[in-house]
C-alpha cells in the first residue's frame, strides 16, 4: 500500500502543485491603472485625461497605454457627488474590449466671494507701472464695476466710471472668480484671484488681448501692460 501511495499518489500531486503554481504566475489579460488622471472637479468643468496611463495585459505580456478621452464613458459634471467612470481599452489583435473604473468627485463651484452690495470699495496698494499705487479705487455692483479716483470716505456711487461686465467666470484651474471688462478705448480689466479681502486687476490694450471674434475676449497667455493688487476697504 505504501508502495502504491509513493508511485501513484505522490507524483499526482507534484503535477497539481506544479499546475496551481503556473497558473498563479501568469497576469490575466485586462487593464489596470498605472497612473491615474484628474479626478476632482467642479461643476461643468470638462473631462481631463492629461498624464493617464492604464497597463494593458495579454498573453502574459504587459505594455503602457496613455488614456485618451475617447476611452472615457460614464463621466458627467452636470450635478456634484462622488461618481465613477470607465476606461475601456480596445485590444488592437482580436478588438476584445477591457474595462476597469475609476473614481472621481464633482463639486459644487463656490459662491462668488464678494459681498456686491455697493458699500464697499477696494483700493489699490501696489503696481508694476510707476505712479500712485493709491490712485484708483474699485466699486463692485450686481453686474458692473466703478474705477475712481482713491480717498477715503468717498462717495464713489457719483465718481468715476462704469464698466459693464463681459463675462464673471470661476476657473477652475486656478480655484477662483474671474471678471472681464471693457476698458474706455478699447482695452480690457480682468480681475483674478477674487477673494472676500482683496484681489489683482490686470490691464490689457486691444491689441494684445486679441478678442477675434469671442466675447468675452480671449486674454489667456497675452501678457498684460499692468498688473495691480487691491484690498479692501470700507467706506
Amino acid at each position: 500500500m505504501k508502495n502504491f501511495t509513493k508511485i501513484f499518489i505522490l507524483p499526482i500531486l507534484l503535477l497539481c502543485t506544479m499546475i496551481t503554481l503556473c497558473a498563479c504566475g501568469k497576469p490575466q489579460d485586462g487593464i489596470q491603472i498605472n497612473t491615474t488622471f484628474k479626478t476632482e472637479y467642479y461643476v461643468g468643468e470638462k473631462l481631463d485625461t492629461t498624464g493617464g496611463i492604464i497597463d494593458f495585459t495579454k498573453d502574459g505580456k504587459t505594455v503602457q497605454v496613455v488614456i485618451e478621452p475617447s476611452m472615457i464613458s460614464n463621466f458627467s459634471t452636470e450635478t456634484a457627488g462622488s461618481k465613477k467612470l470607465i476606461v475601456t481599452y480596445t485590444a488592437t489583435e482580436d478588438n476584445t474590449k477591457y474595462t476597469t473604473t475609476v473614481n472621481y468627485i464633482v463639486k459644487e463651484i463656490p459662491n462668488f466671494p464678494l459681498d456686491i452690495t455697493g458699500t464697499v470699495v477696494y483700493k489699490s496698494v501696489k503696481a508694476t507701472t510707476g505712479g500712485d499705487s493709491e490712485a484708483m479705487a474699485i466699486l463692485f455692483k450686481e453686474n458692473s464695476v466703478k474705477l475712481s479716483p482713491y480717498s477715503q470716505n468717498s462717495n464713489y456711487e457719483d465718481t468715476g466710471f462704469e464698466l459693464t461686465f463681459y463675462s464673471k467666470t470661476f476657473n477652475p484651474e486656478k480655484h477662483s472668480w474671474e471678471i472681464i471688462t471693457m476698458a474706455t478705448g478699447g482695452g480690457f480689466y480682468k480681475f483674478t484671484n477674487i477673494t472676500e479681502t482683496s484681489f489683482t486687476m490686470e490691464t490689457y490694450t486691444m491689441e494684445n488681448a486679441n478678442p477675434s471674434e469671442q466675447v468675452p475676449p480671449v486674454l489667456t497667455d497675452k501678457q498684460p501692460i499692468d498688473t495691480c493688487q487691491f484690498v479692501k476697504d470700507t467706506i
